[in-house]
């Protein structure tokens, strides 16, 4: 293995076994969590930044309630508000561990990937020398056949007058 290894570490199956089911307890305590379909998602959206928006919009629903149209449902404002709010709590270091698991399949990804590219390219030359692993090899370069970009054609260089 080359020294350039980006990680090296050990995943053990209880271990994997007691996240996934962590998983499972933080879904359980969120049974309203919802997934949306594209055509449902909505139009007028919240980013993070818009939380302080939000937060000021109910100041003023309760402040001023009699500004408001009879319809305004000031209760369900409030639920959907402090909803946010306590999910915002949980997003923020969720979202922190989703990028830093995905940055550590990338590191070990690339680690994989160029220990694969060195048993590839030395089961390719005892392929060739005498036959070792020839079957492995055409699998593995079959993974990957179509994929590579097609050479563009050199352009001529214009004469020199």
């Amino acid at each position: 293995m080359p020294e350039t290894d980006k990680i090296s570490a050990a995943l053990t199956d209880a271990d994997l076994t007691l996240i996934l089911a962590a998983i499972t307890t933080i879904r359980s305590k969120m049974p309203f969590i919802i997934t949306l379909a594209v055509g449902e998602k909505a139009t007028r959206v919240m980013g993070s930044k818009s939380v302080d928006y939000v937060n000021l919009g109910l100041e003023g629903a309760k402040d001023y309630p009699k500004k408001l149209t009879a319809d305004f449902d000031l209760v369900e404002f409030t639920k959907d508000v402090t909803l946010i709010n306590q999910l915002e709590k949980v997003r923020i270091p969720l979202t922190a561990l989703v990028s830093s698991i995905c940055d550590t399949i990338n590191a070990a990804g690339s680690d994989a990937m160029k220990a694969s590219d060195e048993v590839y390219d030395s089961l390719k030359k005892s392929a060739k020398k005498d036959g070792t692993g020839k079957d492995l090899v055409a699998r593995m370069g079959a993974k990957y056949e179509g994929q590579k970009k097609p050479r563009k054609p050199k352009t001529p260089k214009p004469p020199t007058t």
